[in-house]
């Protein structure tokens, strides 16, 4: 794409325009994917699988009104292409460091399959999951804008479907599923460093 169109697309993304957003997402979709596969290919990132750092990246790339796109300039010296492949190189520089942190076993529980009650052997054992549960839920709203919070209770509470998440909240099935991601991601690790105390 030519400097004056990618100026132009951007400018229309700035001003929320949804089919612009849309064309955006298109044009740069490919981009964002070659660039996670040669990180990826040169060092994998722990408990992300491909299609997961490419929902993370979006995700990043998409929050507030998809900002950090909006602030190329053509000016810097970058091409569009390249200053979104530079975003993407730093999102997964910080998911690596995130994962080596946590040091995520290789089998993790989704938050919406960890059994609360059916496991259970005592009342005190009862308690405890339920106390666990609270502080992850406590937890997950300390740590998500509110969007996130409208996320969760939808897919968590309400059990929603992505699809009816998408259309209540007004934003792509695409990132939903990148909520979903990070939702689960950081109840996982919440659960870990609750367990490991």
């Amino acid at each position: 794409m030519g400097v004056e169109a990618a100026t132009a697309l951007v400018g229309a993304v700035a001003a929320k325009d949804e089919g612009a957003l849309d064309a955006l997402v298109a044009h740069l979709n490919d981009v964002v994917l070659r660039r996670v596969r040669r990180r990826i290919a040169r060092a994998p990132v722990a408990g992300y699988g491909e299609a997961d750092l490419v929902q993370e990246v979006w995700l990043r790339l998409l929050e507030r009104d998809a900002r950090q796109i909006c602030r190329w300039r053509s000016e810097r010296g970058a091409s569009l292409e390249g200053y979104v492949a530079m975003i993407v190189d730093r999102e997964i520089g910080n998911l690596r460091q995130r994962a080596a942190a946590a040091k995520r076993r290789a089998h993790h529980v989704a938050l919406d399959e960890v059994p609360v009650v059916a496991e259970a052997r005592s009342p005190e054992r009862v308690l405890l999951q339920r106390e666990r549960l609270a502080n992850t839920v406590d937890r997950l709203f300390a740590t998500l804008s509110p969007r996130g919070h409208d996320v969760l209770r939808a897919l968590f509470e309400e059990e929603l479907d992505p699809d009816a998440v998408a259309r209540r909240l007004c934003i792509r099935r695409q990132s939903v599923y990148a909520w979903r991601h990070r939702i689960r991601a950081i109840a996982r690790t919440h659960e870990e460093n609750s367990r490991s105390r």
